[in-house]
């Protein structure tokens, strides 16, 4: 397979059985979006995503609906949350 399917997280991800939340800014200059992409689609068991229009690599935590969606995810997401 091509380069991006070849790293470690898009072949472990396929072990992974529980919910998973991606969670991935638009201008991320450091792992660029195509991968929170990609890892979401290789996923077993995703949740839905969330690309923050504008967040970088690190400023995440400064956008509200990063907060918004921490918190579905914990109380509606996962199977302890019903």
């Amino acid at each position: 397979e091509a380069w991006p399917a070849q790293l470690p997280v898009f072949v472990r991800i396929s072990a992974v059985d529980c919910p998973v939340l991606i969670l991935h800014g638009t201008q991320d200059d450091i792992v660029h979006p195509f991968h929170g992409e990609e890892l979401y689609l290789r996923c077993p068991n995703p949740v839905t995503p969330l690309f923050i229009d504008g967040g970088g690599h690190c400023d995440l935590a400064t956008y509200f609906a990063y907060y918004l969606r921490l918190y579905q995810f914990i109380h509606y997401d996962l199977p302890c949350a019903s």
